[in-house]
């Protein structure tokens, strides 16, 4: 699949799906915080699955975008006190994190307390 500068190059066909790709990638995004808030938590998971998905059919492997999702499933896990799996989540966000801003960075920072701590403790909003 195209990479973010590969994608420019396509044509046809190929650049429509690219880009309807792109698109849904966007309305995954803006959907995951209606979600959390109507408390729809496994949709909000769901979301992140398939923007996540789309992503890697994008060919589109920023560190910082993985994280971004990845967290977002992290915060309706969470919520949905399904804390296994808020640790799933949370583990690959603080991976994809180190790579995009590295070990002293205040994301990391603050995904390092998260880990250390049981996931049973209250989320506060910041991130």
């Amino acid at each position: 699949m195209p990479s973010v500068h590969q994608a420019c190059k396509l044509t046809g066909q190929e650049r429509k799906a690219s880009n309807r790709r792109r698109t849904k990638i966007a309305e995954l995004t803006d959907g995951v915080v209606p979600a959390l808030q109507s408390h729809q938590f496994s949709r909000g998971v769901k979301l992140v699955e398939q923007r996540l998905k789309l992503l890697a059919e994008e060919g589109i492997t920023s560190p910082m975008l993985m994280c971004n999702a990845e967290y977002d499933a992290f915060q309706a896990c969470k919520y949905a006190q399904k804390h296994k799996d808020a640790r799933k989540w949370l583990v690959l966000a603080d991976s994809h994190a180190r790579m995009a801003e590295g070990d002293d960075s205040l994301a990391v920072k603050k995904m390092t307390r998260l880990l250390a701590q049981p996931l049973t403790a209250p989320l506060s909003n910041s991130r």
